[in-house]
């Protein structure tokens, strides 16, 4: 009974034994497996995760990348944005009339003109439109040379006075006040600038060229032609003789040959 037991303990020792030793190991393996399990398993999630990391990684660099686009679709991204090629995307190309042009920040811009013309609305799109010859846009956009008829025209870029009525001109250069200068005064006489003076005499611009003025004037036509000087204005001791009034009163009238008078030697005395 004894040795039933004995056997029975000694079973029982040895199965404990064995069963702890066995459950032991099977636990610690279990232990094991599950935690290589559960680090393979965090491990999966975190490749996963990585990978879809990647993927989206992946397509970033094919669309743009530190400026760069993939224009042709090969993913690789080879086009430089900010170009007047490509400005703000691919296929973006910066073009407008009669004007040079840049990229600005993704953004198509005028940067100069050609000659004659002007970016005056101030608008891309329609490049540089205005003709710069034109008379409410002469040389610049915001010059206008007023009404033709003024006699102001755009030359060339520049609003100059073209035609004046007879006696007046343009002096001053001026073409907003048209045509400013009689022709008819001693500091304008028939040009701009030309002065009327004349040696012993008194200057006249009446008619638009220097005169000797006229002292007397004939108002009896029974007498003498209408209107015609019969008297020139010199003077004192002093006479117009050749009748040339580029010279003025010419004739030194206390002369021989012109004694009080052109041409009247008998009034003379030694």
């Amino acid at each position: 009974m004894s040795g039933v037991i004995l056997y029975a303990a000694c079973s029982s020792d040895d199965s404990s034994g064995s069963g702890p030793d066995a459950g032991g190991d099977a636990s610690a393996d279990a232990g094991v497996e599950g935690g290589t399990g559960g680090s393979g398993a965090t491990g999966g999630s975190a490749g996963s995760a990585g990978s879809a990391g990647s993927a989206g990684s992946a397509g970033s660099a094919g669309g743009s990348s530190s400026g760069m686009a993939d224009c042709d679709d090969d993913g690789v991204p080879e086009t430089q944005l900010g170009t007047v090629e490509a400005c703000s995307a691919c296929g973006d190309v910066c073009v407008a009339s009669r004007a040079e042009v840049r990229c600005v920040s993704g953004t198509c811009a005028i940067d100069d003109c050609a000659d004659g013309w002007a970016d005056c609305d101030k608008d891309y799109f329609t490049g540089c439109e205005t003709d710069l010859t034109q008379q409410q846009s002469c040389g610049a956009c915001d010059v206008d040379c007023g009404d033709p008829a003024t006699g102001a025209e755009c030359v060339q870029g520049i609003c100059q006075v073209t035609q004046c009525p007879d006696g007046f001109d343009d002096c001053n250069n001026d073409f907003t006040d048209g045509c400013e200068t009689p022709l008819t005064t001693l500091a304008n006489c028939g040009f701009c600038g030309e002065p009327c003076s004349l040696p012993n005499a008194t200057a006249s611009c009446e008619t638009g060229s220097c005169q000797i003025a006229c002292k007397t004037v004939c108002t009896d036509p029974d007498a003498c032609t209408l209107g015609e000087c019969l008297e020139k204005e010199c003077a004192e001791g002093w006479g117009d003789c050749n009748n040339d009034p580029s010279d003025g009163c010419e004739m030194d009238l206390n002369s021989l040959g012109h004694c009080g008078g052109c041409n009247q030697p008998s009034n003379c005395r030694p």
